[in-house]
């Protein structure tokens, strides 16, 4: 993701209440300590916590994709995986 594409994201996650980490570390309910993109949490009605992939345009990315939503249920997230373009196909 380009710099300034990832700087309006953030800014409008702490916009919209969230704090931000950016290429962080999670520790999920397993013990496991996860390296994530970005995490962003607030707290309303309960927390709310997000898990972020981000990758640039290439490759297939459905390995990337399955590890984030395995991270995101082990540290009790929503996930999203979001990319700069398209993808090559296989």
């Amino acid at each position: 993701m380009k710099r300034r594409n990832l700087d309006k994201f953030v800014n409008d996650l702490k916009h919209d209440g969230f704090t931000v980490k950016l290429d962080t570390l999670i520790a999920g309910a397993s013990g496991v300590v996860h390296h994530v993109d970005l995490v962003a949490e607030r707290i309303e009605e309960g927390r709310k916590k997000i898990i972020v992939g981000m990758k640039e345009q290439g490759k297939d990315p459905t390995e990337e994709i399955i590890s984030v939503f395995a991270i995101a249920f082990d540290v009790g997230a929503e996930p999203y995986y979001i990319t700069s373009g398209g993808f090559e196909s296989r």
